[in-house]
């Protein structure tokens, strides 16, 4: 490692960037018989009865595997402290253990991996968890091993329901018929997604980049949902866990018409508009539309009725004035407004809606949260409950839903009659949008029409999308 650190501090074109990174899955499948060889010279230092060792340094080496398979520049964060495991949980299958801290120095005096130190500053309060990542002497045996890394992420023991106490730690809890319903649809929408293939075609690199400049990978393996309750069951859950859930309003916004599922031609709809609803609703009062072309006009910042609906969601929320710009100010990047706005600028904003929107201004500053992620995931699950939903991959990136155009009609009624249901509400629009077409010739093979399209489909997409194929193929599924 310090030959490393000393390499990377002379080449100054290599930069290393520790927020690229993700967290242990805990609940990833480590039973993989085609792998016991590959184990062999890793674990050659591990007395055979130390089992609990063994076991986590497979873990640790399936997690670094599927870090690396995803992208090179990727980091694990890591945990060196006890706490930050909890063996005996519904949400750790494999009784993952404190163990892994010894596992992970194993590794790393035998230069299986980088390592590099986590740290808390008690003066600021800023901390970074332990990242490691493959070293180059591991990655030589990835890419001469048989690993099947479908398996690795195919856990039927996955559990799929959380409940989060009130600091957002899981927290165990007793199953009922509620539960066990949610875990089956959850588990099925799951495997439905496990042989689905979900790209944005026009990306070259594995990742997007956010409008705050973070990376979200890109992987046609990271795809798992799960539904997580706040506190109790009486709230809606939000379903989250793909890698597109990491998406924030600038890259959804920038994207939105270049998302493809399995290469065919694909569409959305988007649900932005039913927030009028929630709010009369909410404050009872009528109120129908809130007349975006308002906002555009007398403002120079607000382009559409995402951006829109953040401020009118934070404005119930927020305390103050100065708690709902400091909020904008923070976020504003992610929400895609690229221009420099001045308080005057928002105070304008703010001006506009008690002008035009008086009943929707009086609520402002009432610290009342408006749990409109709560209510698309919950939209979502009842259309996925619907018996039109089982075999057709729709997917959920904020308030929009993709879906192959051929099945338009079918997802489009058991939409709509999942909005009437939890809405409560029978008079609604809704729109469907197309994506951009990538439909390739049908004159000539597919991946022919791929190659021949060069300003269309990225390398990364043709190679990612021959990858998926293989691994389906090698897995027996028919896609």
């Amino acid at each position: 490692n310090t030959h490393l650190i000393v390499f990377i501090m002379k080449n100054e074109h290599i930069q290393l960037d520790f927020n690229f990174c993700r967290r242990l899955d805990f609940q990833k499948n480590l039973v993989l018989d085609d792998a016991r060889s590959f184990f062999d010279e890793i674990l050659f230092r591990v007395s055979s009865k130390n089992t609990l060792l063994i076991k986590h340094v497979k873990f640790l080496v399936l997690e670094l595997f599927s870090c690396w398979n995803e992208s090179e520049q990727q980091f694990l964060a890591v945990s060196m402290s006890k706490r930050g495991y909890k063996a005996k949980s519904r949400y750790n299958p494999n009784n993952i253990s404190s163990i892994a801290i010894e596992a992970i120095k194993y590794l790393k005096d035998n230069f299986w991996i980088d390592f590099f130190p986590g740290f808390y500053d008690a003066k600021t309060n800023i901390s970074r968890l332990t990242r490691i990542k493959a070293s180059l002497k591991l990655i030589s045996l990835f890419k001469k091993s048989n690993i099947n890394i479908y398996k690795i992420h195919k856990n039927e023991k996955r559990e799929v329901v959380f409940l989060l106490d009130s600091s957002l730690k899981p927290q165990e809890y007793k199953d009922s018929f509620a539960t066990h319903e949610m875990r089956e649809i959850m588990r099925n929408y799951n495997a439905l997604m496990l042989k689905t293939f979900f790209d944005i075609p026009c990306i070259n690199d594995n990742f997007i980049r956010r409008g705050d400049k973070a990376k979200i990978i890109i992987s046609f393996l990271r795809v798992t949902q799960s539904r997580y309750f706040h506190k109790n069951w009486k709230k809606f859950g939000v379903i989250t866990g793909s890698w597109w859930d990491n998406l924030d309003l600038y890259s959804v916004t920038k994207y939105s018409h270049h998302m493809l599922i399995n290469n065919s031609e694909t569409s959305f709809i988007d649900l932005s508009n039913l927030l009028p609803i929630i709010l009369s609703k909410k404050f009872n009062f009528s109120f129908e539309d809130l007349n975006l072309e308002i906002f555009k006009k007398y403002t120079n910042f607000i382009q559409n009725i995402d951006q829109l609906n953040y401020i009118l969601i934070k404005g119930f929320a927020s305390e103050n004035f100065e708690n709902l710009l400091r909020s904008f100010s923070n976020e504003k990047g992610k929400l895609g407004i690229r221009k420099s706005v001045r308080r005057s600028d928002f105070e304008n904003l703010i001006k506009i809606v008690s002008t035009y929107f008086p009943n929707l201004y009086k609520n402002f500053y009432s610290k009342v949260y408006i749990d409109w992620e709560g209510m698309i995931s919950e939209i979502f699950y009842q259309f996925l409950r619907s018996s039109g939903a089982s075999n057709i991959p729709v997917i959920k990136i904020k308030d929009k839903f993709f879906f192959q155009t051929k099945f338009e009609s079918n997802v489009f009624k058991n939409i709509r009659t999942s909005v009437e249901k939890v809405l409560d509400c029978k008079k609604f629009d809704l729109y469907t949008k197309k994506c951009f077409s990538y439909t390739p010739s049908k004159k000539s093979s597919f991946f022919d029409s791929l190659i021949s399209s060069k300003p269309q489909y990225s390398k990364r997409y043709i190679e990612s999308r021959k990858n998926f194929e293989k691994l389906m193929k090698k897995n027996n599924i028919t896609i």
